[in-house]
């Protein structure tokens, strides 16, 4: 049922994250990689760093080495995932909550095809939150079946594949109103080892893993990032309960401080939380339970290092399994009974999962293409400034320069410190001739962080450069080799401006030397071969 409502996803290309992850990292597909992977590094330009995920990059690499990096491959594991979780789901609905049997399949089916997953479903690098959310409904069973050092097996595991695992340990400890008293003891000592592993991972092994190169807009306070959550909420129920307004990205503004509205608010849900959990507990509500399971889902684990990207669909995965059990269990100790026809019920039923079905497989054309994503972004959030830069870069690859600065100057309208914009405006300025107009725009970026001010030093050079003033180019490139993560960038500058000044036999150096080096990637050798060969009719003596 997952292939048929989801079969779209498998012939469409790679978007946003997926270009950097699969096709332009050359770590994965060679094992000779695997040390990189896990010394913390995502992708071979590191601008995905800050995510320790290593057991699922090998996976990835292993995949990419053994079957190749068609998108299908992928998403027909990610299906797959899918798939065993529902059943999972259908199996703690039935033997740990005590849902009967018409329930705990309506609800397995409703979680199985929602497009509320369209996004995890087809974003290869959100596979991670599917083999996670397996993992953890995999602990959550064995707990139940008192299996409990798999569970901890499961988290260290868990650890390896998404940061997120983190909140194992509070999952077991919502599930103790539901488990027999015997053997407690052994359970809550389960937790406490568990607490313990989080808290060394978070406080000293995690910090050792490399930094993103590129913070992206990020916050840097994990507060205010955390503040920022509280006021996501509305979003997830409105893309629950209305899959028209699913989006890969909202335009979301970060707290500007920690209020103390968003205090309290946080205060009442740990409260909240505790209460419900003794209530929980001496009643044995499974229902409560549920409840609980899905708000844990819902931490904002990201703090561990805050997202750009507040708003994410993914993390409504699990959430929704639970708020659904947990639903169902309100209804069947309700005894509700709707006066039709035991017929009439099986066919408006049948209609509903159809329309379900439907809803999932339309919807997976949204990710037809890049174009067609962000295009689809703008409409349910007209001011998303990543939609509007996203859609600038795709119209400057297809040379329609006039487009692109339209949705460069509309995503500085909604965000005007978005360095991918300000930037995206001075290339297009640039290439329309306007140079004194492209260096007001690189100007811009020396207020950013070392990733945006050693850019902008890469593109005043080349500025300079195409202006024929020598030695301000030569010192804004000695800037861009001061910061180590883009050295590449330098040398690329270094060598255009040998051409340029036709310094031909230096460049022509430079350029055996960035073949010559094994850590080069394979987009800077295709470049350094392409330049070698315009250099071939020149005369290189000179």
């Amino acid at each position: 049922m997952a292939l048929f409502a989801f079969c779209p996803l498998l012939f469409f290309p790679y978007v946003y994250d997926d270009t950097v992850i699969i096709l332009t990292n050359h770590y994965l597909g060679s094992f000779s990689s695997f040390g990189e992977l896990w010394k913390g590094h995502v992708d071979s330009s590191h601008v995905m760093d800050g995510a320790y995920r290593p057991l699922f990059l090998s996976f990835l690499s292993i995949i990419k080495a053994t079957l190749g990096s068609s998108p299908a491959i992928y998403r027909f594991i990610s299906l797959a995932i899918h798939s065993f979780s529902t059943w999972l789901i259908f199996r703690l609905a039935q033997e740990t909550f005590g849902l009967k049997r018409p329930l705990a399949l309506g609800i397995s089916f409703l979680f199985l095809l929602h497009p509320i997953h369209l996004t995890t479903l087809d974003l290869v690098w959100k596979q991670s939150s599917l083999w996670l959310a397996f993992l953890a409904l995999s602990s959550l069973y064995f707990l139940f079946k008192q299996r409990l050092w798999s569970c901890l097996f499961l988290m260290i595991v868990g650890l390896l594949v998404k940061e997120n695992a983190l909140i194992f340990p509070l999952l077991w400890l919502a599930m103790e109103p539901l488990l027999p008293k015997q053997n407690r003891k052994y359970r809550l000592f389960l937790v406490s080892v568990a607490l313990l592993l989080g808290f060394v991972y978070y406080f000293w092994v995690w910090p050792l893993f490399p930094r993103p190169i590129d913070s992206g807009g990020t916050p840097s306070d994990r507060l205010k990032y955390f503040a920022t959550q509280l006021s996501v909420f509305p979003y997830y129920l409105k893309a629950l309960l209305y899959p028209a307004h699913l989006t890969i990205d909202r335009n979301i503004v970060f707290a500007e401080s920690v209020s103390l509205s968003s205090v309290m608010t946080l205060l009442v849900l740990i409260f909240g939380g505790v209460l419900a959990w003794v209530i929980a507990l001496r009643k044995h509500s499974p229902k409560i339970v549920a409840l609980l399971l899905a708000l844990i889902w819902l931490a904002p684990t990201s703090t561990l290092h805050p997202l750009a990207l507040s708003y994410d669909e993914t993390r409504l995965y699990l959430f929704f399994a639970f708020a659904l059990i947990s639903g169902a269990l309100f209804l069947q100790n309700q005894n509700l009974s709707i006066p039709l026809r035991p017929s009439l019920k099986q066919a408006l039923t049948r209609l509903f999962f159809i329309v379900l079905f439907l809803l999932s497989f339309v919807g997976s054309f949204r990710f037809s293409s890049e174009k067609t994503l962000w295009k689809e972004a703008l409409r349910v959030d007209p001011k998303s400034a990543r939609a509007h830069y996203q859609l600038g870069v795709l119209s400057e690859k297809d040379r329609a320069l006039d487009e692109a600065e339209d949705h460069y100057r509309k995503a500085l309208l909604f965000s005007p410190d978005f360095p991918g914009a300000i930037l995206g405006l001075g290339l297009i300025q640039g290439k329309k001739g306007d140079l004194e107009g492209a260096e007001r725009e690189f100007r811009k970026l020396l207020a950013h962080g070392p990733y945006w001010k050693t850019t902008a030093h890469y593109h005043l050079g080349l500025n300079a450069m195409y202006k024929n003033e020598k030695e301000i180019s030569f010192r804004h490139l000695q800037e861009v080799r001061a910061f180590p993560p883009l050295i590449r960038l330098a040398e690329r500058g270094e060598v255009l401006s040998d051409i340029h000044f036709k310094k031909f036999r230096a460049a022509r150096g430079r350029l055996n030397k960035m073949l010559k080096r094994s850590i080069t990637s394979e987009k800077d050798r295709k470049w350094a071969q392409e330049q070698l060969t315009k250099l071939a009719p020149k005369n290189t003596l000179r």
